[in-house]
């Protein structure tokens, strides 16, 4: 598993993509690919991104991220990147990509730290609001 950037900032309010490479030992079919991506909170994990059975899994997904994340990938070329929608300072934390082939040995775990960056606006009348913020 490769992230080129463990260390991350992106933009509140933002959209931003949080780049994961896998690489399997030996040729999986696409369709037997599966992608998480969670968050480890206070102990326990939140999925915010399940790929599984070649189709995304909702229902696994924790509700604060499961509109506003979605894959930025092309899974046969080992792009599982994360795109993260309208971001907001409670998604600052560790983020872990998983992957693995149903049926084979191959799997693989890469973490990315993303922090959130609240831009100062030249416009006085524009106001920042991420401590109200009910992302």
């Amino acid at each position: 598993m490769v992230v080129p950037k463990p260390n991350f900032t992106g933009p509140y309010q933002r959209d931003t993509v949080l780049t994961c490479h896998f690489f399997f030992e030996q040729m999986v079919p696409p369709e037997s690919i599966s992608v998480n991506w969670w968050r480890n909170e206070s102990g326990s994990q939140r999925i915010i991104y399940a790929f599984e059975h070649g189709r995304r899994q909702r229902p696994k997904e924790d509700p604060a991220y499961s509109y506003r994340t979605d894959l930025y990938y092309n899974l046969t070329l080992g792009d599982a990147s994360l795109k993260i929608q309208d971001l907001c300072l409670k998604d600052t934390g560790l983020y872990v990509c998983e992957a693995w082939s149903e049926g084979y040995s191959s799997h693989g775990v890469g973490s990315v730290n993303l922090s959130v960056a609240v831009q100062e606006h030249s416009d006085p009348n524009q106001q920042v609001q991420g401590q109200t913020s009910d992302c």
